[in-house]
């Protein structure tokens, strides 16, 4: 199985264990109130978009990581085209980060902290 795909069943599971906020609105409330423990932005989100998660996540110190597409984050939880999603579960947020290639994570939080 693909990295990609196992990620997307994560998320799936994340959604419906409710350890998943979907969409900007309620992925930036996450991050503010520091429930969110991992941040996912497609990479065909606009850069704007981009610019002002990875500015919030640097600032609350949360990890980011730019992968897949909107179709397709989208679908893995049952929604229409997702940009962002925010895991709030530390478990989860592990499991994604083992099924995803390193080249992939963005430092933008504390992920090299915990890696050394």
């Amino acid at each position: 199985m693909k990295a990609a795909d196992k990620f997307y069943q994560i998320l799936g599971l994340c959604r419906r264990a409710g350890k998943l906020a979907s969409g900007t609105w309620a992925a930036e409330d996450s991050i503010r109130k520091g429930k969110a423990k991992l941040v996912v932005v497609s990479d065909d989100a606009s850069e704007a978009t981009k610019e002002r998660i990875s500015k919030l996540c640097k600032n609350r110190r949360v990890d980011l990581v730019i992968f897949g597409n909107k179709e397709e984050l989208g679908s893995s939880i049952g929604q229409s085209n997702r940009a962002i999603v925010a895991i709030t579960d530390s478990r989860f947020k592990e499991m994604i980060l083992d099924v995803l290639p390193d080249a992939v994570k963005v430092n933008m939080g504390v992920i090299d902290e915990w890696q050394k």
